[in-house]
């Protein structure tokens, strides 16, 4: 399954996900690559914010493109997280109850969720600061 984490510090400790650390950086990764999935934190430093990632996926949702089939969010910023979370649930269908997991199809959330990830973290990929 191909990730991609979104986030200015974190690393994971024990998945192979591909990593980019600016808003600009994982649009150009997700254009150029059809990932299953995107872990997706709201402040990203100085390289923008993972709402202008949302926001450019569901641009291209709107115009038919690919998007990630499943997006979890990994951001501790509560306001960043419900402005985000307003993009998903216009293009995501399915939204899991942890509220930090939506999918395009219960099919993809059910693959997703299944994954063997490390426990006992607020984020389904346990992360160490990078």
């Amino acid at each position: 399954m191909d990730i991609l984490l979104v986030d200015d510090c974190r690393l994971p400790n024990s998945m192979s996900v591909d990593i980019v650390r600016t808003a600009e950086r994982a649009i150009n990764a997700l254009g150029a690559t059809n990932y299953h999935a995107l872990l997706l934190d709201h402040d990203l430093g100085y390289g923008g914010s993972g709402y202008d990632v949302a926001e450019c996926l569901e641009m291209w949702h709107e115009d038919g493109q690919w998007v990630p089939q499943v997006v979890e969010l990994v951001t501790m910023n509560p306001v960043g997280r419900e402005n985000i979370v307003r993009v998903l649930r216009n293009m995501y269908f399915h939204e899991h109850p942890n509220g930090r997991v939506f999918a395009t199809s219960q099919e993809s959330m059910d693959e997703y969720m299944a994954l063997e990830l490390t426990a006992g973290n607020p984020t389904r990929i346990q992360m160490r600061e990078g």
